[in-house]
């Protein structure tokens, strides 16, 4: 989403893109295809190693900083 980038730049947050080719496996692909012309709909990941695994890896850091970014985002919309 282009206001969830505008949000990261504007509040320094550091954050990469994911390009899903086909449908991302989350409650998003159907909110986006809802309705006749879809709906906005973004999903915000947190980056890991070994997904599904009894041994996932997640940085600390990675979700303070994701936390940040939905609660920046989340005001600007409240403006």
């Amino acid at each position: 989403s282009n206001a969830l980038t505008a949000t990261a730049e504007n509040a320094k947050i550091p954050y990469q893109l994911e390009i899903m080719p086909e449908d991302t496996g989350t409650d998003a692909d159907s909110l986006a295809l809802a309705t006749n012309g879809g709906a906005k709909a973004a999903t915000v990941s947190i980056p890991q190693r070994n997904m599904h695994t009894p041994v996932e890896i997640i940085s600390l850091r990675d979700v303070e900083q994701t936390a940040a970014l939905l609660a920046a985002y989340a005001k600007e919309c409240g403006r």
